[in-house]
């Protein structure tokens, strides 16, 4: 089973380099190996050398969006590099990371949720916390998770729409609640946090 989590979050790299013929950078693994296809270079020390300086200047919670980039020794770089906090688009995220790191904070942060990846995340792999942009998200996952029933709490983050004036690709109009429609998202989401 976490095998299949695996599969559905990443596409598996190709080959592994021989680490008796690691190459300096990607020039010379370009110049030997003359790929015809597209080339994954991973350098997991800079990758955790570079979170563990971000966490340990930044005073507060850093979150690792996993869609960016979902391959597991990414993600273990970064969990060496300090980072606990992880942004899960999808449920196939979320199963990773709680496979990969049982102790992880896991927010499930895409705007409209299927029910049944709420109650997954929720009761499988104890996610608590939610993006809402919506009433109707915020309905269905105070159902899905029955909070009512179980007390738990959740930690709900309203997402805000902002302008996509000067943005390079205007993605403003895909997710989030205008100000007024977030000052009552959060109102309505006050008691289940």
């Amino acid at each position: 089973m976490a095998r299949t989590a695996t599969k559905l979050a990443v596409s598996p790299l190709r080959r592994r380099m021989d680490p008796d013929r690691a190459l300096v950078n990607v020039e010379s693994i370009v110049q030997v190996e003359r790929p015809e296809e597209p080339v994954h270079c991973l350098r997991p020390m800079t990758i955790a050398a570079t979170a563990h300086l971000f966490t340990q200047a930044f005073p507060g919670d850093v979150l690792y969006a996993v869609k960016c980039n979902p391959e597991p020794r990414v993600l273990r770089a970064l969990w060496a590099g300090g980072v606990r906090h992880f942004d899960c688009a999808s449920a196939a995220e979320v199963a990773l990371v709680r496979q990969m790191f049982a102790e992880a904070e896991i927010h499930f942060m895409h705007p409209v949720k299927s029910r049944a990846a709420i109650r997954e995340a929720f009761s499988r792999h104890g996610v608590r916390d939610f993006v809402i942009d919506s009433a109707d998200e915020l309905a269905k996952i105070v159902e899905e998770t029955r909070v009512r029933q179980n007390k738990a709490r959740l930690g709900l983050i309203v997402r805000l729409a902002v302008s996509g004036k000067g943005a390079a690709y205007d993605l403003s109009g895909k997710f989030g609640a205008e100000a007024a429609e977030a000052v009552a998202l959060l109102r309505a989401a006050r008691p289940w946090a």
